[in-house]
């Protein structure tokens, strides 16, 4: 138990269990912060405009860019893995599609 200075206003939070990281994504700095199991900065990584939620699926690091409207794929050492997919949210459904 500890505390941890990341960015500016940490979202929330994801495990890799593999490789020990804990991810942090901070919204107003457009920003993800990647810490190791001592709560050193390993990594931070720019992504879009406000990252507010982020999943490890066990190979990429899934962030959801709240402002751009779309979600994009990070690997552990913060290099973009594909696409950003666009997402689509109205009041006859929702889409994603791949930008």
């Amino acid at each position: 138990t500890g505390t941890f200075t990341v960015g500016q206003s940490p979202a929330d939070l994801a495990w890799d269990d593999a490789d020990a990281l804990l991810f942090v994504p901070n919204a107003f700095d457009n920003t993800v912060s990647a810490l190791d199991s001592t709560g050193k900065i390993k990594g931070t990584y720019k992504v879009g405009t406000d990252p507010i939620a982020v999943a490890w699926d066990g190979h990429a690091l899934w962030v959801t860019l709240f402002d751009d409207k779309a979600v994009t794929a990070l690997s552990t050492t913060g290099s973009r893995r594909g696409r950003d997919a666009l997402v689509t949210l109205s009041s006859q459904g929702n889409s994603i599609s791949s930008t």
